[in-house]
């Protein structure tokens, strides 16, 4: 009788209406339903969308060669060493490739899909474990499919979700571990050390620190000083090591000392001190991460802040007391992962959006949990807020490919809006619902909503985000006998994949004049702007094709020196 009260007064009542069956069976289901969403909004679309520009492409001419010469531990862009990225998520790649017997875009896909789906499984995983309750863990998940960012990551073959679950796993395992309350302490924390492994694996160091960081800061909170020198902290960074020292080595033999040299200073330590072209602030991702969490963070309007704002609040909060609730601790510890990483990352002189990923599972569960805590009348101004939002949203979606460099290839705006009324009616009309109700709402209606974005919208510019069609004139080129280059001063392997081959990278005027000079037939690929600063530096220079290719323009330029025998460009 006092858990049937508890759940009475809680938000969430159950009864014996079709949606509150309904609600009930994906509170005592979440994985299922969530998967099942997320595969609504993912499967219809694999066919989709190409290998787009920059990332993507070269992400997947690094795979592309990761198959087709066995470079398994060290991977390879553009015929060459590419120190950007470990092996982990590749090795996924490689495994869904070999299920699936293609190595087209559909591939690339279907890996975002199923890193969606298991950062998804990881976030309600990690609200059980930290003693949130089903109700927080299916919420969360809702949270997470409803949103704009999460959901554009789904459709984007990039690390950034499989790296996110590993860290988030390394912050339940930890906690379990260190914890006091549970039981087989070794295996939670050799769970949690090998979770950061893989993390480092997926996407580099930022993998380790955020947990172990988190971690360290939880316990000097407690003073439990001993905890981070015992037998099996210490047991657990031996693995840590082992792992890192084995990934090292191995790469020591196979490329020598000074790739070792480019990962852990060029690509690790100058990346996090000083990158000039993506510097920012350092209250960058304050703003950033209310931004990409939009709609739903607009609760920052609807918080208790004079509660809130009282350094006791925080203390008592973040101070890990052993002896409070499971709850209580478990909130703790999600509120140091969460503000002990953005710290971290904060501090780093690059900072991009992508970084916030593993911050998104954390930023969902508090979510969630407010929302779940959060009086009647307060939720009703929020669902409403979120309503008017999308409303609005809505009511600019056809006006909004005006706002791109090139409007004329945006198509289906009106559609998409006709697809988003549902959800739009939906959320208003239930702003005074129960919360799971009004996060299935959300979630159900925006999957409505994105699905013919990605089949008409996403599918139309192809041709403007993809290098394909350029790709495949340099393919020809180098068939016909022609030397081919790709200039640019920072990125490489933008063509290889669409080409079917390495096209050599060159990033400065002189490295392209000594290629030029060795060659009496070539074809090289390059911006615009940078064309028109050396045109002069090609012989006989033959236009072959110009066209938009994100937002910049890029050209195809053929050079014959004088008197060769090469075939006639088209």
């Amino acid at each position: 009788m006092r858990i049937a009260m508890m759940h009475a007064g809680s938000g969430d009542r159950t009864g014996a209406n079709p949606v509150s069956r309904w609600i009930g069976l994906a509170t005592r289901h979440p994985y299922l339903v969530l998967l099942l969403i997320l595969a609504v909004q993912t499967l219809p679309t694999l066919w989709v969308k190409d290998v787009w520009f920059t990332d993507e492409t070269r992400h997947a001419a690094a795979f592309m060669q990761m198959m087709e010469n066995g470079y398994w531990l060290v991977l390879y862009l553009s015929d060459v060493p590419y120190p950007d990225k470990p092996p982990l998520y590749f090795w996924m790649v490689a495994g869904i490739s070999w299920l699936v017997g293609s190595r087209e875009p559909v591939v690339f896909n279907l890996a975002a899909a199923i890193s969606a789906g298991i950062l998804v499984s990881v976030t309600v995983f990690a609200a059980r474990q930290f003693g949130l309750g089903r109700r927080v863990a299916l919420l969360a998940g809702l949270v997470l499919l409803s949103n704009h960012f999460f959901i554009e990551r789904a459709h984007m073959p990039r690390m950034d979700l499989l790296f996110a679950a590993f860290i988030v796993l390394g912050h339940v395992f930890f906690f379990k571990a260190y914890d006091g309350a549970a039981r087989r302490t070794q295996m939670w924390a050799l769970a949690g050390f090998a979770a950061t492994a893989a993390a480092l694996l997926t996407k580099g160091p930022a993998g380790l620190l955020m947990p172990i960081l988190s971690l360290t800061v939880w316990l000097a909170r407690q003073r439990r000083w001993s905890a981070l020198r015992s037998k099996t902290t210490l047991a657990g960074l031996g693995l840590l090591l082992a792992v890192g020292a084995l990934y090292l080595v191995g790469v020591y033999l196979v490329e020598g000392p000074d790739f070792i040299r480019a990962i852990l200073i060029d690509q690790t330590w100058n990346r996090a001190v000083d990158t000039p072209r993506l510097s920012n602030p350092v209250y960058f991702y304050l703003h950033k991460l209310a931004e990409i969490l939009l709609p739903w963070s607009l609760i920052l309007f609807f918080l208790p802040w004079r509660r809130l704002v009282q350094p006791a609040s925080w203390r008592r909060l973040l101070r890990a007391d052993p002896h409070a609730g499971a709850r209580q601790r478990g909130l703790g510890y999600v509120w140091c992962a969460l503000l002990v990483s953005l710290g971290l990352i904060s501090s780093f002189d690059y900072k991009i959006a992508f970084l916030l990923v593993p911050l998104y599972p954390l930023c969902a569960l508090l979510i969630a949990e407010a929302i779940l805590r959060m009086a009647a009348v307060t939720r009703r101004r929020y669902f409403l807020a979120i309503g008017l939002v999308l409303a609005t949203v809505a009511a600019a979606l056809p006006f909004a490919h005006h706002l791109t460099l090139w409007p004329a290839r945006v198509q289906g705006g009106a559609i998409v809006m006709i697809a988003a009324l549902p959800l739009v009616a939906a959320v208003l009309a239930l702003r005074g619902s129960r919360p799971l109700v009004f996060g299935m709402a959300m979630a159900v209606g925006m999957t409505l909503a994105i699905l013919p974005y990605y089949l008409i919208t996403i599918r139309g510019l192809n041709d403007t985000m993809s290098p394909r069609a350029q790709a495949e004139i340099l393919a020809a080129r180098g068939d016909a006998g022609d030397a081919l280059y790709f200039y640019h001063p920072h990125s490489g392997g933008i063509y290889d994949y669409h080409a079917g081959r390495a096209i050599a990278h060159v990033s400065t005027w002189p490295a392209l004049a000594r290629a030029v000079a060795a060659h009496d037939c070539g074809t090289v690929a390059m911006r615009e702007k940078d064309w028109r600063q050396r045109a002069a530096d090609l012989p006989n220079p033959v236009a072959v094709d110009r066209r938009i290719v994100d937002y910049d323009i890029y050209v195809v330029m053929a050079w014959r020196a004088k008197g060769a025998a090469c075939a006639a460009p088209t």
